[in-house]
């Protein structure tokens, strides 16, 4: 028993120590207020070169590659100006697979041995997609990691390359393209072997190539990698005519197949093709024609059928402009609208190829400025894009800095009165166990529990405690006056207020133990011969006869006062647990029983046998 002066004292020093804290928690998030600002003012007032979504200068003819329809790049190309841009851009196109048209194009380093920006050459892929292999001219190269955003010195291509293969990209016939196998990591060049005559394939991890004969009498235009078939797709024309042809030429058999022309499209300068649906599909878009026309027409050609289709005109003709494709969506950046290329628009337009339609509402992204204009001529749009993002940042890390501050003080507020709840656990209001009563009070009740001297002591419980085998008992054993509650929430509320009374009767009563009587219920395993019950009907305890003591008083207040209260209920229960061992030992001796007169059975039938 904690005295009461010891007990307010103690109370006192806690208050004084939650009040300490919440001082000091105080001080803390005041020291921290300065850095807090600093953070929210670094962010709003961002510089637009450290944003993470700065889209490239708009531009036509760029050099540009996909990697499995997951990441698209694009090099250098010309500005309104016709001056070639120094730029190396990625966007990312695995949002387009879960229907999200919100791109993010993310700058790169463009810096490399090649200086000059207005060549379109072979510009390949790895197949893991950790870096870039740009083609120069004179049989060079320079590769990109991804990983450290540099460049490697001019290396030579093709170390096992001799007179018999010399390599000339570009050429008269084409070799402006590069192709890769995500599979392996073959890069294809075609027409870019022999001036054009023939194909390289390139193996980027030995540096070494390889060449194939390609269709003589074809100028190849746009290519693309179809992964269902695993082949390369070619569309041109041939050298002398201006009417288009599609060929594939396949990994595994590697001889190039002409596609059968069934209503071919009109083949135009500037137009660009990509694969759909892992190559089920080939999307090809815009164009201009002889007159310098641009158009916005779409092709789609079904790989499986071999046939081509007609899609969705766009009302936004584009020419000279990057393509690719990822879920249901094709794709479309930079070109420029009209023969005079002076319009070059930074939107991109997205084409549905499920639905055979365009979205109407495109996508500008972040601080891409005018249409006709280098993303320098507009630093005010493009602050914007920053300040917005920088303090959308600032304010979700402002936020989650607070709440952790306040989960720390928290945690800290618990630590500190966890010695307080272990010195005085009867006021956390979470003991298993009854508060002790006072001595006086404790006496007098305990003297009005009566069990047999035999009984085993079992754990008390607090009175309040009900359990599903208690309610189940006093079902069975409910007295007479209850027996008109024809609800079970009823008999519920009654069996809690009687049983209190119960077991808590008054001090003054003396007449509890000539109140036992003999049971005589209705339940099969309650043998009357040993059970006896209170007038009350509820408490059950195991009987006595003649020969041996009545009931006494369970606990001696001056031995055990300090034992909580026993449920007479639990008795019962003990009663049950004997019955059921009963119920099994009689059951193992009618099996050995049993056991035993078979054997004797079968020495019988063996003895009849002899």
């Amino acid at each position: 028993m904690v005295p009461q002066r010891d007990k307010y004292k103690d109370k006192d020093t806690t208050a004084d120590n939650v009040v300490q804290g919440h001082l000091q928690t105080a001080a803390n998030i005041t020291a921290l207020t300065p850095l807090l600002l600093s953070i929210l003012l670094f962010l709003l007032f961002l510089s637009p070169t450290s944003a993470q979504n700065v889209p490239p200068t708009p531009v036509y003819q760029a050099q540009y590659t996909t990697y499995s329809n997951k990441t698209l790049y694009i090099r250098g190309g010309l500005n309104k100006d016709k001056v070639p841009v120094a730029q190396l851009y990625s966007l990312d196109l695995t949002p387009l697979s879960i229907n999200s048209t919100t791109l993010t194009w993310k700058k790169l380093n463009a810096t490399s041995p090649f200086t000059d920006f207005r060549e379109q050459l072979p510009l390949g892929v790895h197949h893991d997609n950790n870096g870039l292999t740009y083609f120069g001219t004179n049989a060079t190269q320079s590769i990109y990691n991804s990983v450290t955003n540099t460049w490697t010195p001019t290396l030579r291509t093709c170390n096992n390359s001799d007179a018999s293969l010399q390599l000339s990209i570009p050429s008269s016939q084409g070799g402006r393209f590069a192709v890769t196998d995500p599979n392996s990591g073959i890069v294809y060049i075609p027409h870019g072997y022999k001036d054009g005559q023939g194909m390289v394939m390139y193996n980027v991890q030995y540096n070494v190539c390889e060449a194939f004969v390609m269709p003589s009498d074809t100028v190849g235009k746009y290519f693309t990698w179809g992964a269902s078939r695993g082949a390369i797709y070619m569309l041109g024309t041939p050298v002398t005519a201006s009417n288009s042809s599609l060929w594939e030429w396949k990994v595994d058999l590697r001889p190039w197949e002409l596609m059968p022309i069934i209503d071919n499209p009109s083949l135009f300068n500037g137009s660009c093709m990509a694969s759909a649906y892992g190559g089920e599909k080939l999307i090809v878009f815009g164009g201009s024609a002889e007159s310098g026309q641009v158009n916005g027409n779409v092709y789609i050609f079904d790989t499986g059928p071999r046939k081509w289709s007609l899609g969705a005109v766009s009302l936004k003709p584009r020419s000279g402009m990057v393509c690719a494709s990822a879920g249901d969506y094709f794709i479309s950046w930079g070109g420029y609208e009209d023969e005079t290329a002076t319009t070059i628009p930074s939107e991109m337009l997205f084409y549905n190829i499920r639905t055979n339609s365009w979205i109407n509402e495109t996508i500008v992204p972040p601080g891409s400025g005018a249409d006709n204009s280098d993303n320098q001529d507009n630093p005010s749009k493009n602050n914007t894009a920053a300040v917005g993002g920088g303090a959308a940042a600032a304010v979700a890390i402002t936020t989650a800095f607070i709440a952790g501050l306040f989960i720390l003080r928290r945690r800290r507020r618990r630590r500190e009165q966890e010695p307080v709840r272990k010195k005085h656990p009867q006021e956390t209001g979470h003991d298993s166990t009854s508060p002790t009563p006072d001595k006086s009070e404790s006496d007098t009740r305990q003297s009005h529990f009566f069990i047999p001297e035999t009984q085993p002591s079992v754990v008390p419980r607090h009175r309040n405690c009900i359990t599903i085998r208690e309610k189940h008992l006093w079902r069975l054993l409910k007295p007479r006056h209850l027996r008109g509650f024809h609800t079970q929430k009823l008999q519920d509320q009654h069996h809690t207020h009687y049983r209190r009374r119960l077991l808590f009767q008054h001090r003054n009563s003396t007449a509890c133990p000539n109140k036992w009587t003999k049971y005589h219920g209705s339940n099969p395993w309650l043998d009357p011969s040993t059970l006896c019950r209170h007038h009350h009907g509820c408490q059950i305890t195991p009987g006595w006869n003649k020969s041996s003591r009545p009931p006494s008083v369970a606990r001696d207040p001056q031995k055990k006062a300090n034992e909580g209260p026993v449920n007479p209920l639990e008795q019962l229960a003990l009663v049950q647990v004997k019955y059921e061992q009963d119920v099994e030992r009689l059951r193992q001796e009618q099996l050995a029983e049993l056991e035993r007169i078979r054997k004797q059975w079968e020495k019988q039938q063996e003895s009849a046998q002899l």
